[in-house]
């Protein structure tokens, strides 16, 4: 397991209140594929297997349902939602409008340091004349890490809506990287996962916002025509 992927995996695990730890661990099984669409959930099985009272869990599976990762059906139970094309397509829109917003709020409160350490990272897998598998998905990971830390400027009032649509991009994005983009070379996902990252955190160095926020957006259009591969 690589540090960015450790990483991801402890802030899910770490979570002190149990309602959004049950949240957070449920939500991740969806995104990586470990709970597949249309399975039935059940809080006893659940609430049991993360050693939790089922309060917990019931609590987080209504969350769950707002956020669009699972659908109660009356008399039958809960089950994991599968997103419709359409639904994709409007959500990989909502986070590229919202590019602007974003590096603005970055602008202001990532330090240089922090960003150099992610150019570094992007560029030293820019750099690879191979990218394996494992590679690739601790490439991801590295791509997750640093939209959380983008999203993580954003103003309290709105941040959780914003963090909402960022995940729901992320289970169509592990697929593409799992999937190496339908067959894509090496070159092609290195220009693919590392360049518009580079030009983010160039903007934001020298703090420009304009063409920060079109690298942001040309990143996100990018993810969503790539899972379309």
């Amino acid at each position: 397991m690589g540090k960015y992927q450790k990483s991801y995996e402890d802030s899910i695990t770490n979570e002190p209140a149990l309602n959004k730890r049950a949240y957070n661990i449920i939500k991740n099984r969806i995104i990586f594929d470990k709970l597949h669409p249309g399975q039935q959930l059940s809080i006893a099985s659940l609430a049991e297997e993360l050693q939790v009272s089922r309060t917990p869990i019931s609590v987080s599976l209504s969350a769950l349902e707002r956020d669009g990762y699972v659908v109660v059906q009356p008399q039958r139970g809960t089950f994991v939602r599968e997103l419709t094309p359409f639904e994709l397509e409007i959500i990989f829109k909502a986070r590229a409008s919202l590019g602007k917003l974003v590096i603005e709020s970055a602008g202001h409160l990532i330090s240089k340091e922090e960003l150099n350490k992610f150019h570094e990272e992007f560029s030293r897998f820019r750099n690879m004349k191979y990218i394996s598998n494992p590679d690739l998905i601790e490439l991801f990971y590295l791509d997750v890490e640093f939209h959380r830390l983008l999203d993580e400027c954003i103003p309290g009032i709105i941040h959780d809506q914003v963090k909402v649509i960022a995940d729901l991009t992320m289970t169509s994005r592990y697929i593409a990287y799992r999937n190496r983009f339908g067959g894509l070379t090496d070159q092609q996902i290195k220009v693919l996962c590392c360049d518009n990252h580079v030009a983010i955190i160039d903007a934001l160095l020298k703090s420009d916002v304009s063409k920060g926020a079109d690298a942001f957006v040309k990143d996100v259009c990018s993810g969503w025509e790539s899972i379309k591969l």
